[in-house]
């Protein structure tokens, strides 16, 4: 896989949005050497000259520059993990097209093929969900594979899922007793978590957001009525067209019985600055945000400058890069367009995990 500075600068904007739209960003420099094709030695020392907190904010980036420019095979980045992003949880990235992604597999069918789900590895045994090989790898790597996964991948996966279930708990548990107008003063913080990321109370609009809470509960632990196990693991950290992704589902996948959650290498990177727990904690955002695609169909809703949801096509697919995926974003599309903050998969992350840690909105 050759360099893209097309997808280089993708990776960089699903880690901010208004990239270069308000403001000269940090990576000017390096992104006009690279559109002029510069030599390894001019790109390098560019790259060095970054501020930590970039190189950590853009590390999924920085890492594909390192993988493909040519010249660049010392270290970039050292691996440092999930991000501890002002205002919430790092952001997936962009979930897969459903359109694209079918025209590259061989003709789709209406029901998944058996795929033979493993349940343990390396003596550790998966918590709600099933790991499984990737059915339909895009391009198998020819060198620079990694292994299969170990106890610390798998319990980094296991705590994830379990939180994520505690997550979905607390946002059902929250919205039952969100029933009024929310008090201008004195709301409780689930109050607050709920008009920040959803809007004023609507009967209407905490029934659809309830029903879709749980459709999630039903992916992760079943106890609310669904089939539990019905999350299946992608290992995706040996395929070039995948192995630079967070997390990526299917969209309204859930319909078909099984609900596929690709993960690549980006989602097993532990986090020195903040710890495991901590990193993990965040992780859960990413999930829900995952499984709000898969469960109910949610998209990455344009944001409020960008056109809200006029900007999704006739599928509910984004036709712009700028979507609501980090904190204030969401904020501010559901202060907009209450209705369009429904639709939008991050307000569904940003809610549950917030809710889980009590942070403030």
């Amino acid at each position: 896989m050759a360099f893209q500075l097309n997808q280089f600068r993708y990776l960089v904007e699903q880690r901010n949005s208004h990239f270069e739209r308000f403001k000269t960003s940090s990576l000017n420099a390096l992104m006009k050497a690279l559109s002029q094709n510069q030599d390894a030695s001019v790109i390098k020392p560019l790259v060095q000259a970054l501020d930590p907190e970039k190189k950590n904010k853009y590390a999924v980036a920085l890492q594909y520059l390192q993988d493909e420019y040519p010249g660049m095979k010392a270290p970039v980045v050292p691996p440092r993990g999930v991000a501890v992003m002002p205002g919430g949880p790092p952001r997936a990235l962009r979930p897969v097209n459903v359109q694209a992604l079918e025209s590259r597999l061989a003709p789709p069918t209406p029901a998944l093929p058996p795929l033979g789900g493993i349940t343990e590895l390396s003596g550790v045994r998966f918590q709600n969900y099933t790991m499984i090989l990737d059915p339909h790898p895009f391009t198998p790597l020819a060198a620079g594979t990694v292994g299969p996964l170990g106890p610390t991948e798998i319990g980094r996966l296991n705590e994830a899922v379990l939180r994520s279930n505690a997550a979905s708990t607390a946002a059902i548990d929250a919205l039952s007793k969100i029933n009024g107008a929310i008090p201008a003063v004195g709301a409780t913080l689930e109050q607050r978590l709920y008009k920040a990321y959803f809007g004023p109370y609507d009967k209407t609009r905490r029934t659809t957001i309830l029903k879709n809470f749980m459709s999630i509960k039903e992916a992760v632990d079943g106890s609310r009525g669904g089939t539990k196990g019905s999350l299946q693991v992608i290992d995706s950290r040996n395929d070039a067209g995948k192995m630079t992704w967070f997390a990526a589902t299917f969209r309204n996948s859930a319909a078909g019985g099984d609900i596929l959650m690709y993960v690549g290498r980006a989602f097993f990177v532990n986090s020195t600055a903040t710890g495991f727990n901590t990193s993990t904690d965040f992780t859960v955002g990413t999930i829900i945000h995952e499984l709000a695609h898969a469960c109910f169909g949610a998209s990455d809703v344009p944001t409020v400058a960008a056109g809200g949801k006029a900007q999704l096509d006739g599928s509910g697919m984004p036709l712009v890069g700028a979507v609501c995926n980090d904190a204030d974003s969401d904020k501010d599309l559901a202060a907009d367009d209450p209705d369009a903050a429904l639709l939008n998969a991050d307000n569904y992350g940003q809610f549950a995990w917030r809710l889980a840690a009590k942070v403030e909105p």
